[in-house]
C-alpha cells in the first residue's frame, strides 16, 4: 500500500514528465518546421534546460509571486498570461541556445506552436474529464499519452498549414523587434483571452469550452490557409514576370548573335583582301596573325555564344531555359569561367515545373554567390535519362565546409549571409519523395548534386 507522502512524490515526478513531453513536441515540431537536424545528446540538453530553467527561476527564485498570480490574487486572466508568458520565455531561450540563432523566427514560431499546443491541450483536457478525475495518478497517465497525441497533431497542422514555407517568406521581411514582439505576445495570449467569454469552473468537461476552442483553431487554420494562397499567387506572379523577362533577355540574345553574324559577314571580305595580299608578299608571320585575330574575334561575339544556344537548344522546357538563361548572363557580366552542359533532350519530369526552377535558381544563386567573391569557375552538368534527371552543380570555395554543418539552419559558405536559400531548398525537396540530394566537398570543390526519380 503506498503511502500518502509516496503518492504526492509521484504525482509530483508525473507532472513534471507530462510537462517535459509537452516540451518535447513543441521543439521536435520546431526543428521540423525549420529544418533543424540536431543530435539527441543536444536535443536532450535543451529538453532539461527548458525544464530546470522553469523550475529554478519560476517555482524556486520567484516562488512567491508564482503562488500569488496563481492561487491567492483570485484573477483569472493573470493567471492565464503569467502561465503563458513563463513558458513562452522559457521556451524561446532554450530555443534560441540549442536550435536556432534566428531571435525573430524564433519568437514568432515559438508563439505559434505555444498557442497551438495551449488550445489542443484544452481541447483534448475535456475528454480527459470524461474518463478520469482530475488530480488522480490515472488522469497523469493519461495525460502522457494525450501529450504524445497533441505533438503528432500539432506535426499535421504545421505541414497541413505550410508553416515552413511561410516562415521563410516571413523570413525575408525586414520587420521590426517591436512588431513581432506585440504580435508573439498576442499570440500566445489567445487562449487567456478565451478565458473572459468562459470563466473558469470546476475541473470537468465544459462542452462550450469545447466549441470556443474547436472554432478559434478553425478560423485560425483557415486563416493561415488563406495567407498561404495569397503568397502562392504572389511567388507565381513573381515567378511569372521574371520567365517573362527572361525570355525577353534570351530572343535579345538571339538577335545579337545575328547581328554579330552580319557585322562577321561584313567584315570577311575585307580580312580576305588583307589575307591575299600578305600571302602575296610572303608576309606568312602577318598572314597567322590576321587567322588567329580572326578565331578569336569569332569566339568571343559568336562562337561561346552559340555554343551555350546549343545547349540549351536541349531544353524542352521554356521556363528552365529562360532561367538559365538569365543565369548564364549573369555570370558573363561577372566574368566568372562557366562550363554548361546539357546531355540529351530535357523533358517533362515527376516535379513541378516553378518547383525545379525554384531548385534550380538557389543552387546557381549559391554557386555564383561563391564565385563571385573569390573569382573562380562553376560548372552545370544536367544529365536528363530514362528514369531520372540529375542536375549537378560544382564550384569552388575558398575553405574546406563540414558536411555535417549543411543540415544546419542557417548555413552558409559566404560571410554576412543568411543561408536562407539552402533551407528553400530543403523545404522544396521534403515535398517529393522521389527526389535525392547529395552534397560533398572535396579540394575545394564544392558539389550538390539533385536527382530527380521518374519510376
Amino acid at each position: 500500500m503506498l503511502t500518502k507522502s509516496l503518492i504526492d512524490m509521484l504525482y509530483t515526478i508525473l507532472i513534471y514528465f507530462v510537462n517535459s513531453i509537452s516540451v518535447i513536441g513543441i521543439m521536435w515540431v520546431y526543428q521540423k518546421i525549420r529544418n533543424i537536424k540536431i543530435s539527441f545528446i543536444r536535443f536532450a540538453v535543451a529538453i532539461l534546460f527548458c525544464v530546470i530553467t522553469y523550475i529554478f527561476y519560476f517555482e524556486i527564485l520567484l516562488a512567491p509571486v508564482t503562488q500569488w498570480i496563481l492561487y491567492d490574487c483570485n484573477n483569472d486572466i493573470l493567471s492565464w498570461a503569467y502561465v503563458n508568458i513563463t513558458n513562452y520565455i522559457v521556451l524561446v531561450s532554450s530555443i534560441y541556445l540549442f536550435l536556432e540563432k534566428d531571435i525573430k523566427i524564433n519568437l514568432i514560431l515559438t508563439s505559434i506552436l505555444w498557442a497551438m499546443y495551449t488550445f489542443l491541450l484544452f481541447g483534448f483536457n475535456n475528454f480527459l474529464y470524461l474518463i478520469s478525475s482530475s488530480g488522480s495518478i490515472d488522469y497523469l497517465l493519461l495525460g502522457i499519452l494525450m501529450a504524445i497525441m497533441i505533438a503528432l497533431f500539432q506535426n499535421f497542422l504545421a505541414k497541413k498549414l505550410h508553416l515552413n514555407e511561410i516562415m521563410i517568406e516571413f523570413e525575408k521581411k525586414n520587420y521590426s523587434y517591436l512588431s513581432i514582439i506585440c504580435i508573439s505576445i498576442l499570440i500566445i495570449m489567445a487562449f487567456a483571452w478565451t478565458q473572459i467569454i468562459i470563466p473558469k469552473g470546476k475541473a470537468e468537461f465544459r462542452l462550450e469550452e469545447v466549441m470556443i476552442i474547436f472554432l478559434v483553431i478553425t478560423f485560425s487554420i483557415v486563416l493561415v490557409q488563406y495567407a498561404y494562397n495569397l503568397l502562392k499567387i504572389k511567388q507565381e506572379n513573381e515567378y511569372n514576370q521574371i520567365v517573362l523577362h527572361q525570355q525577353q533577355l534570351y530572343i535579345q540574345d538571339l538577335e545579337d548573335i545575328q547581328q554579330n553574324m552580319r557585322a562577321f559577314k561584313h567584315d570577311y571580305k575585307n580580312m580576305m583582301s588583307s589575307l591575299y595580299l600578305n600571302s602575296k608578299e610572303g608576309n606568312i608571320k602577318k598572314v597567322e596573325n590576321l587567322i588567329q585575330g580572326m578565331i578569336d574575334d569569332f569566339d568571343d561575339t559568336i562562337d561561346s555564344k552559340m555554343a551555350l544556344t546549343t545547349q540549351l537548344s536541349n531544353i524542352r522546357e521554356s521556363e528552365v531555359k529562360s532561367l538559365l538563361f538569365k543565369k548564364i548572363t549573369d555570370i558573363y557580366h561577372k566574368k566568372i569561367s562557366f562550363h554548361l552542359e546539357v546531355l540529351y533532350p530535357l523533358h517533362k519530369n515527376k516535379i513541378q515545373t516553378i518547383d525545379l526552377v525554384r531548385i534550380l535558381g538557389i543552387l546557381m544563386d549559391n554557386a555564383i554567390e561563391e564565385v563571385e567573391q573569390n573569382h573562380n569557375d562553376l560548372t552545370l552538368l544536367i544529365l536528363q535519362e530514362e528514369n531520372s534527371l540529375t542536375i549537378v552543380v560544382e564550384n569552388y570555395v575558398e575553405k574546406e565546409v563540414n558536411i555535417n554543418d549543411i543540415n544546419n539552419s542557417g548555413f552558409t559558405t559566404k560571410k554576412d549571409h543568411s543561408g536562407i536559400g539552402l533551407q528553400s531548398l530543403e523545404t522544396i525537396i521534403e515535398k517529393y519523395p522521389n527526389i535525392s540530394h547529395k552534397v560533398s566537398c572535396r579540394n575545394h570543390r564544392f558539389i550538390q548534386e539533385i536527382i530527380i526519380f521518374n519510376s
